[in-house]
């Protein structure tokens, strides 16, 4: 039985890419920012912001379970929930820099961001059979700097101080052997880790021609461990509790991302942009989870091996700008996402990943020469895409669709 550990695993490797990092990052300018842009600080730039994402999936279909071996034939007997399983989570992302000028030539800032933050939980429906909660948060901290060559060429480069964390909860099964003591009620298998992470990124920013903006950024590859601990809560049929506790190591990566952004002023009101993100998702091929408390039988190994088989994928966002007034600028863009998950196999109610459209807007209000707030609000749509994780132990067949909403308001001070 791989579904423990298949979650557990999923949980762990930060594929957040559409439904929860890369919608927020469509407008969330605390992550994945050209290092370079700090070359426009003019002496001091301070900026806190706070941003929600409120998370629905709808998921349709079925999760069929075994749940024992019949007598006298000991083959294997499963029961099949079906109906419509919900979920509705928030993931909450705070993020802030300062940046200081020191000369002519260079700028130093220091940056935190939550660049990957997600929930799902089914707890409360049958689908916790797949996916009772699983989560993922990253905290990045980002020491960087700007030097200008010129007033139309800047690079800028930074370190990703990265701490992980992840969490995979899941209702293991219930399972009846005839005629055996080993026979188990449904339990509860919780299994969390943490660990830190070191990465880079590189930057420019060029200004060809009159109002033209254009910007490349390169975020490393970085591989790292995590470890925690694995904790099964059950009983056997007859009352008698379970409890098995692990310690477990979860190798993790981050994929190469790189950007290219482009903004061209048409007026002094009047301004179009172009992003475009490439991300090497497919350096997660597989990966090997062990130690994973899990209860044996019905499970016969707590070792699990998991292929991904991800594919690289594209990010593409445009929009435009328009600003009334020298206190009132306007930003109104839209997002693709491509997902970095091949087929329904390696879809799950873990990680309902599929491509999706953001359409998003922000508004900016300079109160005075000093002090600005931006509030920012995001829909996305998203495919309704199938799922049949039919290979694993407990099979998840069906269509989901998750809807997310993402809300922000940020202070900026600049002097």
């Amino acid at each position: 039985m791989r579904s423990v550990a298949r979650i557990l695993v999923f949980s762990f490797t930060l594929i957040t890419s559409a439904i929860f990092a890369s919608g927020g990052q469509s407008f969330y300018p605390f992550a994945f920012i050209n290092p370079a842009e700090l070359s426009q600080v003019k002496h001091w730039k301070v900026s806190v912001g706070y941003y929600a994402a409120f998370v629905r999936n709808k998921f349709q279909g079925s999760v069929t379970i075994p749940t024992g071996l019949s007598f006298p034939t000991f083959q294997t007997v499963t029961q099949t929930f079906s109906g419509i399983a919900r979920s509705s989570d928030v993931s909450h992302l705070p993020g802030g820099q300062i940046a200081y000028r020191i000369n002519d030539r260079f700028v130093v800032g220091l940056r935190y961001s939550e660049p990957y933050d997600s929930t799902i939980s089914f707890a409360d429906t049958f689908g916790r059979f797949a996916n009772n909660k699983s989560s993922t948060r990253v905290n990045d901290i980002s020491p960087e700097f700007a030097f200008s060559f010129s007033p139309k060429f800047s690079i800028g480069a930074g370190l990703d101080i990265m701490h992980l964390f992840a969490e995979a909860n899941i209702n293991t099964i219930p399972f009846l052997i005839p005629f055996s003591p080993l026979s188990v009620n449904e339990g509860l298998s919780k299994n969390h880790a943490s660990g830190w992470g070191l990465g880079w990124h590189i930057g420019m920013l060029i200004n060809p021609w009159l109002g033209n903006y254009l910007g490349l950024t390169y975020y490393s590859r970085s591989r790292y461990t995590l470890h925690g601990v694995t904790q099964f809560n059950g009983s056997f049929l007859d009352g008698t509790p379970i409890f098995i506790k692990n310690g477990i190591v979860v190798p993790q990566a981050r994929p190469d991302t790189f950007i290219f952004s482009d903004f061209q002023a048409l007026s002094e009101k009047f301004g179009l942009f172009l992003h475009l993100t490439y991300t090497l998702w497919s350096i997660l091929q597989s990966i090997t989870v062990e130690n994973v408390a899990v209860p044996n039988p019905p499970y016969d190994s707590n070792t699990f091996t998991i292929d991904f088989k991800y594919r690289n994928a594209w990010r593409i966002g445009f929009g435009g700008r328009y600003a009334p007034s020298e206190n009132w600028i306007f930003f109104l863009g839209t997002t693709f996402d491509q997902t970095p998950v091949p087929s329904p196999q390696y879809r799950g109610l873990f990680f309902p990943e599929t491509n999706g459209i953001h359409l998003w807007a922000s508004l900016t209000r300079k109160f005075t020469k000093h002090f600005s707030t931006s509030l920012m609000y995001s829909h996305s749509f998203y495919q309704k895409r199938a799922v049949d994780n039919s290979f694993a132990g407990v099979t998840s067949l069906g269509v989901n669709r998750p809807v997310v909403d993402f809300i922000g308001l940020d202070l900026t001070y600049e002097s």
